[in-house]
């Protein structure tokens, strides 16, 4: 698991506007499989973004 020292400002501010995307598509009203395909979306992106920063 990574610690919260090890993102750059930049990665948690993509972060903060994805859960912010997340809430404004109101997953609650999607169903399950609809909302885990959008999450998996965010969570590669978010895991991609890490290993961009990691690598840098």
């Amino acid at each position: 698991m990574f610690m919260l020292n090890e993102f750059s400002e930049e990665t948690i501010l993509k972060l903060m506007e994805w859960v912010v995307k997340l809430e404004q598509e109101n997953l609650n009203q999607l169903d399950d499989e609809d909302r885990s395909t959008i999450v998996k979306k965010i969570y590669d992106k978010f895991k991609e973004e890490i290993k961009c920063n990691l690598n840098q």
